[in-house]
């Protein structure tokens, strides 16, 4: 059973492997061994236009049956907006009437039965990007690729918004200031910003209409994120959402300080490129927000081996990943050894966290995320 997330939080070095692929079957434009920028194309999947229903027997005033010889047009044709698609021959060469096409596209299909006539849209390719500079080290044949590359990272709690990637601009000068709207700039377009403690609902309206990519925060209030999105998010799924710059949230929901070491890291890396998203699924097949700062080919520091995946006991620091405690974060007071039953009538193997508020939960150990092992981590 899960115990939630055993992979570390914080990678000042490391080398990231991430799997690149298209939706549906397409064409991969890479082999193993090509080396990749952020915006490189490394796979692309024709796309599908907009459809579009013209009622051509309605504007002729004809029946269905008749369409076919009132057509002008055939199926795979391309006709741009106001073409005609049909027209009846009138009276005497006169009183004719006309059935032109709503927007420009492709006659995808025609049907004598309902009378109408199907427009497709022209469509924009569906692209997938590196989005980690890097080496392609896999490829799937019709998909896409996997690339590897050196870089820093560190992974939020929560978030909203989809892949971008910009210079690396500190706002603030410590993890547990806030970040309103005073402080942000106007030469902020393009880039990722760097916070503190918790930033302001102004704060995000103002970086996104000045052209912002990114937004890392140690908290958000849940109002001032529901008033900067315009609606209620629902926290265990917001892959659906696209506000116009991302949002990574290292702590939870609050005011939370940055991590001393993840802001220090950070801000270390002032000016450099980082690759934000923010997508965020609890559930099945899990996203989670991360910030991620590639770094050269051959670093000069050494990572150190990977630690071992942490094991949740009594002690442990964690964060709760559900309602009605998501984003809080504790320690593990208790462990029973044998399943309990929860508020949802199933049972399950839960763990007793002492909140940082002063409260005692009892939480299923599956949402629970361990942020420090007891037996490794290091100062209060």
């Amino acid at each position: 059973m899960s115990v939630g997330r055993t992979g570390p939080f914080l990678e000042p070095c490391a080398v990231l492997s991430r799997r690149r692929c298209l939706p549906m079957p397409g064409e991969v434009l890479l082999e193993i061994g090509d080396r990749v920028l952020g915006d490189t194309v490394v796979a692309r999947a024709p796309g599908r236009g907009e459809l579009h229903a013209v009622n051509a027997v309605r504007a002729l005033d004809i029946l269905p049956a008749e369409l076919p010889a009132a057509l002008v047009v055939k199926v795979g044709d391309r006709v741009e907006a106001g073409a005609p698609l049909a027209r009846t021959r009138g009276l005497w060469g006169l009183f004719r009437a006309v059935c032109r096409a709503p927007v420009a596209g492709t006659v995808a299909a025609v049907s004598a039965h309902t009378g109408r006539v199907l427009l497709e849209e022209p469509a924009m390719a569906h692209e997938v990007r590196a989005f980690l500079p890097g080496v392609v080290t896999a490829v799937e044949p019709g998909r896409g690729v996997t690339v590897a590359g050196w870089a820093a990272r560190a992974a939020g709690v929560f978030g909203v918004g989809d892949e971008r990637s910009g210079p690396l601009l500190p706002v603030v000068g410590r993890p547990d200031a806030t970040l309103d709207a005073a402080q942000i700039g106007s030469d902020v377009a393009g880039c990722v910003l760097l916070g503190g403690a918790v930033v302001t609902a102004d704060a995000l309206t103002r970086a996104a209409a000045l052209g912002a990519h990114g937004v890392i925060t140690g908290g958000i209030r849940d109002v001032d994120l529901a008033s900067w999105l315009g609606c209620e998010t629902v926290l265990a799924d917001t892959t659906g959402l696209s506000p116009p710059l991302t949002l990574v949230v290292i702590g939870g929901f609050g005011r939370v300080p940055m991590d001393a070491e993840t802001f220090a890291l950070l801000h270390r890396f002032a000016g450099r490129r980082a690759c934000v998203v923010g997508r965020t699924r609890v559930r099945a097949s899990a996203e989670r927000p991360e910030v991620i700062v590639p770094l050269s080919p051959e670093p000069e520091t050494t990572p150190s081996p990977p630690a071992p995946a942490s094991t949740l006991r009594v002690g442990s620091r964690v964060l709760v990943v559900s309602r009605p405690w998501f984003g809080l974060h504790g320690r593990v007071g208790r462990l029973p050894a044998e399943p309990c039953r929860i508020e949802t009538g199933a049972r399950c193997l839960v763990a007793e966290v002492d909140l940082a508020n002063g409260r005692t939960v009892r939480v299923p150990r599956a949402n629970l995320e361990i942020l420090a092992d007891p037996e490794r981590e290091v100062g209060p």
